[in-house]
């Protein structure tokens, strides 16, 4: 079962095979693996290359100097960073995420929809993914 196997701020990407979906391939970092029935995550694929410097800086703070061209955004996210204890997933999208991140790439997936799910080891592919 997949809540058992990951973590909040791990990166996994998979096959979503929900009808009417509009990314069969998510790459997405995870918030809740298992809240209310679903996993709860953010979709790197809808977020700008600024956008994933500061996701990346949010989940992990060695990433942070990654957005010095940015020092608007780098100043809100060091605010910002924090060690994901998430009790309620959508409120952390709002409280921490959601004032740095414009796009709406707040997901949440059906378990039984997904298939070959990979863990990506390296959170900078973050940065890379397709967009």
């Amino acid at each position: 079962m997949i809540g058992q196997r990951f973590n909040p701020g791990e990166v996994i990407t998979f096959a979503y095979n929900k009808l009417g979906t509009s990314d069969k391939s998510p790459v997405i970092v995870i918030v809740s693996p298992l809240y209310n029935g679903k996993v709860h995550g953010i979709n790197v694929n809808y977020l700008t290359i600024i956008e994933r410097k500061a996701l990346l800086g949010i989940i992990d703070k060695r990433y942070i100097n990654g957005l010095e061209p940015f020092p608007h955004v780098k100043l809100l996210v060091e605010s910002k960073s924090l060690d994901l204890d998430i009790k309620v997933p959508d409120l952390f999208w709002r409280k921490y995420v959601k004032q740095v991140i414009s796009s709406d790439a707040y997901r949440m997936y059906m378990p039984n929809m997904m298939a070959g799910i990979r863990q990506m080891p390296d959170k900078k592919i973050i940065l890379t993914s397709r967009a």
